[in-house]
């Protein structure tokens, strides 16, 4: 009997890894002597699949099913909230309720905050709780309430019930790690997500995120915590490589100097990817060589804009000149050894059209130091309300809505439909000049990690970005169509995780 069944999700296509927030609410609720079992991949399984692992570990005295829907979607359509269809998203909590007519069915992460409380109305009478927040207090209150009856505080919004971190703070994070167990199957060498801390130092007036503005030690894990869980990983998996998971690793020069004196001191060393700043590394150029030291090989920068304008007004205020100066002085130290991935954002208010052209013509370029590029529409959204953007232009940002659309934004310069086109015009163009650019980048390369291509293939193939050719060659000297090398692995990785949940 299972008391809980958690499903998670990365919905990516290349390569495979686990999200954390659904092996960190395990974690807590195995502490609390509840039973768990968590499912991964659920959107990539057939209904066949999906329903024959549900009945598996569903019972009449399953308490509840709590499903992340942090990563469960990657790109967002008003028919795909939880990465599958609508329909299909509602026939599974259907199927669940087949097998127990009084169970729980609570949605977490990112999706399921307060604010996207206009998005979730099409699930009332299919999910019973939002969990929004840190979800640790809020799961095992769930649970308690759903066992023992105990009292249960959530807040109602348009008749949806929310438990919030309001109602349940989350106070442990500095010493709370993830402790996997057998029934989680974790393969050997496995690359991990690893939480070093939550919230983010900056407020960028695009994000949407909770726990901004913070300082060094706000929700940071302590040494001792962070050093066991990467020795405990490493004693019964031999796992070295990470996706960290943290807003900004470099937001201070007093958290790297903490985080170098753990990676570097380990008895083995860690290889990692991970978000930074910039500006940041210009502010403390030792830095730069430190992250190496470190073990990071991807990096993931959102630089947004090279437009001064636009990116004064958003937090992102380099400029063109010292964004290039700093990135050759990363290149310079770091050489093919890092792969350097940057966020850029179509539609930001006050930068021309000709702006964002002279940057992707800039990225095409020979003396562009980046590796690989993830571009993105301004997202806003009118009932959201929850960035500085979408509060208004007290900031002067000047922007409305066309209509009735929640999301069809509209400036001076851009509206989203224009800033989506000239997204999918890039897209199609540096796909087309060369197969291979944005195959390997910062993140992906830990999932790749998990299909049995090493970060040495990674970073060898990242050096032949730029080929005409979909033909690269491994560090073994061996060559392969690398688009269909990655998909034939991934499927197969997916059908070995999909067969051993079944073995349990």
């Amino acid at each position: 009997m299972t008391d809980i069944v958690l499903l998670g999700n990365v919905s990516y296509y290349n390569g495979y890894m686990k999200s954390a927030g659904v092996y960190r609410i395990a974690t807590e609720l195995r502490k609390n002597n509840f039973t768990v079992q968590c499912i991964d991949l659920f959107s990539f399984m057939s209904d066949q699949e999906l329903d024959q692992i549900l009945a598996r570990f569903i019972s009449k005295e399953t308490l509840y099913v709590g499903i992340s829907s942090t990563l469960l979607n990657v790109i967002f359509s008003p028919d795909r909230y939880f990465a599958v269809t609508n329909t299909r998203f509602k026939r599974i909590c259907d199927y669940i309720r087949t097998l127990n007519p009084e169970i729980k069915i609570a949605v977490g992460g990112s999706q399921a905050l307060t604010n996207f409380n206009n998005d979730h109305s099409i699930f009332k009478g299919y999910i019973d709780f939002f969990i929004s927040g840190q979800g640790e207090e809020q799961a095992i209150a769930l649970a308690n309430h759903c066992k023992n009856n105990v009292h249960l505080k959530y807040s109602e919004i348009n008749g949806i019930k929310y438990i919030t971190d309001k109602h349940y703070p989350f106070n442990k994070f500095n010493t709370s790690m993830i402790d996997y167990v057998e029934s989680d199957l974790i393969f050997q060498n496995e690359t991990l997500p690893l939480e070093i801390a939550r919230g983010c130092a900056f407020k960028c007036s695009f994000c949407t995120y909770n726990h901004t503005g913070k300082t060094f030690g706000d929700m940071v894990k302590s040494e001792e915590t962070l050093r066991n869980e990467v020795i405990s990983n490493y004693e019964k998996f031999g796992t070295i490589n990470y996706m960290v998971m943290d807003d900004t690793l470099n937001d201070s020069m007093q958290k790297i100097d903490f985080l170098h004196k753990i990676f570097t001191t380990l008895p083995f060393k860690i290889q990692f990817s991970s978000f930074a700043r910039l500006d940041v590394l210009r502010k403390y150029p030792q830095m730069i060589p430190m992250l190496k030291e470190m073990g990071m090989v991807g990096v993931n920068f959102g630089i947004e804009t090279l437009h001064k304008k636009a990116g004064q007004l958003i937090g992102k205020g380099m400029g063109e000149e010292r964004v290039k100066e700093t990135l050759a002085l990363c290149k310079e130290s770091w050489g093919d050894s890092i792969a350097i991935n940057a966020n850029f954002i179509f539609g930001l208010p006050g930068e021309p059209i000709e702006s964002m052209i002279k940057t992707m013509d800039w990225i095409c370029s020979a003396d562009c130091p980046i590796d690989s590029v993830n571009l993105f529409p301004l997202s806003m959204s009118k009932n959201r309300n929850v960035s500085m953007l979408e509060k208004g232009d007290s900031k002067g940002f000047g922007y409305g809505f066309a209509g009735n659309s929640d999301v069809e934004w509209r400036h001076g310069e851009m509206s989203y439909s224009s800033a989506m086109a000239l997204k999918l015009k890039y897209d199609r163009l540096f796909s087309s000049k060369w197969p291979n650019f944005g195959i390997i980048k910062a993140f992906v390369m830990q999932r790749l990690a998990n299909i049995g291509i090493s970060i040495e293939d990674s970073l060898h193939i990242n050096k032949q970005a730029r080929s005409k050719s979909n033909i690269v060659e491994l560090s073994d000297g061996s060559k392969v169509n690398i688009g269909q090398e990655i998909m034939s692995r991934t499927m197969l990785r997916r059908k070995q995780y999909i067969e051993k949940l079944m073995e349990l």
